[in-house]
């Protein structure tokens, strides 16, 4: 994983947000993400990082966005789609980042969650999940990660917890989307950058 992000914006332009993620982004810190963040080179070098990891959990956001779309399709997702998803992961982890003062991650809320959403039927693809989380995971909670199997209906609760997080976060999935048109990505691509962000958030937020 990249050491840290090469960006280093100005204080001049950005308000520290204690209370983000929780708590959406302020309108000064919206427009200043919007113009600080495009090509920046964080985001696309953590957005390519997490291509290697996030296969199992875009599955999941892919279902959960197929759940609204006009016309259920059978294709296999595209690789751009996938990209965009870990690019809207990266760009919370960025933003949080940048406004947020440091704090110590929160191992076990951050596998309850993945409990909550993500375990499926057993497969090979479970031992990704814990890339999302701390390498130093103790033996029990990686036992309990890999061995519970009830995330029936987990694309509806995915979906349903997206949609309130795009309108509780409006400015938040606005900067978001930014990035996104600024490269030009299809209406598939963008729903995939903002569940990819909505991931970040939930394994971020603390409530």
């Amino acid at each position: 994983m990249p050491e840290a992000y090469p960006f280093k914006p100005s204080l001049i332009w950005l308000q520290e947000q204690p209370d983000f993620p929780e708590v959406d982004l302020t309108d000064g810190n919206t427009e200043a993400l919007k113009f600080l963040l495009a090509g920046e080179p964080g985001v696309e070098a953590q957005g390519r990082y997490l291509e290697k990891h996030q296969r199992p959990i875009h599955a999941l956001a892919d279902k959960a966005i197929n759940l609204f779309a006009f016309e259920s399709r059978v294709t296999r997702y595209t690789e751009k789609e996938y990209q965009a998803f870990t690019h809207g992961f990266a760009s919370m982890e960025v933003i949080t980042t940048t406004i947020r003062p440091p704090v110590a991650y929160d191992t076990t809320l951050g596998v309850q969650r993945v409990m909550e959403l993500l375990i499926d039927e057993k497969t090979s693809d479970e031992r990704a999940f814990h890339t999302l989380l701390q390498p130093n995971m103790n033996e029990d909670e990686m036992h309990t990660l890999t061995n519970t199997h009830d995330r029936r209906d987990s694309d509806v609760r995915f979906a349903d917890l997206k949609e309130k997080w795009e309108e509780s976060h409006f400015n938040t999935t606005s900067v978001v989307l930014e990035l996104g048109i600024k490269k030009h990505e299809s209406a598939a691509q963008l729903q995939s950058r903002l569940a990819g962000a909505c991931f970040a958030h939930i394994l971020q937020s603390s409530n």
